[in-house]
């Protein structure tokens, strides 16, 4: 990998222990942007194997189990997931049905509304259909409701009391400010029952709801990515929310960038 470091200099790092770069190797394609700018990229491919997909239905109560038995420890699977049912006992439940006319509207009215600039339809190549921004393909309900990825990590003996308690937390909001804010509060919640009650830990979210705290809990190394940085940047060119949020001096840095 290719890294241009603040000081201008590209350096070539790989991840192996002998290279004296691997830490800028590690500390770029962790850092958030804080490190380095990375303008190339030699990937070593791997096959790409045919997949048979095998489903069964249990409860929560036999995952652990099942997991321990026939997934922890098999190499012939390659890929695993649980899709976890909130409401197995419900009788009806609401959900979005696609209607009739919305592909003719998307063609027909709003694409071009969209597109017409000086009293003429934007020309555009073959290869339109994969130029669609995130915007284009998001519905216009996207700006009352969206999806925010989370992920925690607990041990398969806690997977059930986390599952049970976070059902308890976890809450669907709309996407205005004052949500905005509720949804940083249980996200703190959800963040130390994994930590704290479940020995587990969680990953960063592209929102950032978790405390100073429980940041440097779960990544314990971020001290020495910190000693890197300065190393590296010490005028701290790359910057950004997250690091100003999160990094150790944030607030003398922010100082700084003011004067």
């Amino acid at each position: 990998m290719k890294t241009v470091l603040a000081n201008g200099t590209l350096v070539k790092c790989t991840p192996l222990s002998d290279d004296p770069y691997s830490e800028v190797f590690f500390g770029s394609i962790g850092g958030y942007g804080g490190l380095g700018v990375i303008v190339e990229v030699t990937l070593q491919l791997t096959d790409n194997l045919r997949l048979e997909r095998m489903t069964r239905l249990m409860s929560l109560n036999e995952y652990e189990i099942f997991f321990r038995q026939h997934i922890r420890h098999n190499e012939s699977v390659k890929l695993h997931n649980a899709n976890v049912e909130l409401l197995p006992h419900a009788i009806s439940m609401w959900q979005r049905i696609p209607g009739k006319t919305g592909h003719w509207l998307r063609h027909h009215v709003i694409d071009p509304l969209f597109h017409y600039k000086a009293n003429a339809l934007v020309v555009t190549s073959q290869n339109y259909e994969i130029t669609y921004t995130i915007y284009d393909l998001e519905p216009m309900t996207r700006l009352l409701r969206t999806y925010g990825l989370h992920e925690y990590f607990v041990p398969p003996a806690n997977l059930k009391s986390f599952t049970v308690a976070m059902l308890q937390i976890f809450r669907n909001q709309l996407t205005t400010i004052g949500a905005q804010a509720e949804v940083g509060q249980w996200t703190r919640e959800l963040i130390d029952l994994a930590m704290t009650k479940n020995g587990g830990t969680y990953y960063l979210p592209y929102q950032m709801h978790a405390t100073r705290e429980q940041f440097y809990k779960a990544y314990p190394r971020v001290n020495q990515w910190l000693e890197l940085k300065k190393h590296l940047d010490p005028e701290n060119i790359f910057r950004n929310m997250f690091w100003q949020k999160y990094g150790q001096n944030s607030m003398n840095e922010e100082k700084k960038v003011v004067q």
